[in-house]
């Protein structure tokens, strides 16, 4: 639980606050945006796998609300890794 707090205050920082002020001069102000969301979106992509496999297993995972909530928190994030690379790739370079 602390892990995901502390890379949410990280990248709420960095989206809010860095972003706007050194995101057009600076590439790793968005990839690291990318690599802290992406993080999350690992564990959210293992969560909502097990509960895939569980409900074909025969174990219907769909009528607990934690595979909604893993499931909303994968889509959340993949939209916003979307966005901060296609941030970085209109302000830099391919080769930086």
């Amino acid at each position: 639980m602390l892990y995901l707090t502390t890379v949410a205050i990280f990248a709420l920082y960095m989206i809010f606050i860095a972003a706007p002020v050194h995101g057009k001069t600076n590439p790793l102000v968005y990839i690291s945006i990318c690599a802290s969301v992406g993080s999350v979106a690992v564990m959210a992509v293992k969560a909502v796998g097990i509960a895939v496999r569980l409900t074909f297993a025969g174990s219907n995972q769909l009528i607990y609300p934690s595979t909604y909530i893993f499931s909303t928190v994968l889509v959340v994030c993949l939209l916003t890794q979307t966005a901060y690379i296609n941030k970085a790739m209109n302000h830099f370079s391919t080769s930086l």
